[in-house]
């Protein structure tokens, strides 16, 4: 709104609360989350976080601005999960090796029978008082 009388631009009370068109809340919302979901990967919180930060992403897509941050929250979000499922994959995998150490010790002592002989001694203990075992 115009005033042609002073040159100067007026702006009634509702102009100013209604804010910019489509802004990019839910992009900011998405990349924000997105990032806290891929820092907290190896623990379940990243999954409700990073289905949070894909869902405000396509929120964000599908109003047509602010593409960018949208897009980046929605590639830390998969980041995320990848993360999750690579980390779980790994320590199952090693949590597998960890039942053959068993078998492991039981080839070392085989195989080494004099590092495994004072297990036998009885135990003695020192005694304070008199420098004794």
């Amino acid at each position: 709104m115009y005033d042609e009388m002073n040159g100067t631009e007026n702006y009634s009370n509702s102009d100013m609360r209604r804010g910019p068109e489509g802004g990019v809340g839910f992009g900011i919302a998405s990349l924000v989350i997105g990032i806290i979901s891929l820092l907290l990967f190896c623990t379940c919180i990243n999954i409700p976080l990073a289905i949070l930060a894909i869902v405000f992403g396509i929120i964000q897509l599908v109003r047509g601005n602010g593409k960018g941050i949208a897009i980046g929250g929605l590639i830390t979000s998969a980041l995320s999960i990848i993360a999750l499922v690579v980390f779980y994959l790994v320590m199952g995998m090693n949590m597998s090796k960890l039942s053959d150490m068993d078998s492991f010790l039981q080839q070392y002592e085989q195989m080494y029978p004099e590092l495994f002989e004072d297990y036998d001694e009885p135990y003695y203990h020192y005694d304070d008082d008199d420098d004794t075992f």
